[in-house]
């Protein structure tokens, strides 16, 4: 990862490597490379990653009884100066934005594609 502060942009590449499982127990070997940029003064304030509610949980385990009330969780990445994560985070979120119904299942029907190829 890199940033140009001449033209305001963060590069970001790399190598995606592992292992990966399929269905029928088959191992195969992933690694697919990777590079986008992100100009940094198009970026909002922040970017929502992940907002999640998770209602009253009530457990009996054997005699011990635990009661969780609801859970509210709301994690955001701040993007600037300085914010390596936020400005990665804000990165890869806005490259969905654009993303929706068809276009994002043909989207991950491509990645799927280019992380599993079919001989």
């Amino acid at each position: 990862m890199s940033y140009e502060s001449a033209t305001d942009t963060l590069l970001i590449s790399g190598i995606l490597a592992g292992r990966a499982t399929q269905s029928d127990g088959t191992v195969e070997r992933v690694r697919q490379e990777f590079r986008t940029q992100l100009s940094v003064s198009q970026q909002q304030d922040e970017c929502e990653i992940l907002d999640l509610d998770i209602g009253r949980i009530n457990l009996d385990l054997l005699g011990l009884v635990v009661n969780i009330a609801p859970i509210h969780i709301n994690v955001t990445a701040v993007p600037g100066a300085g914010n390596l994560l936020g400005n990665l985070l804000c990165a890869l979120v806005g490259l969905l934005d654009d993303l929706s119904g068809p276009d994002l299942a043909n989207f991950l029907e491509g990645l799927l594609g280019a992380l599993f190829p079919r001989d």
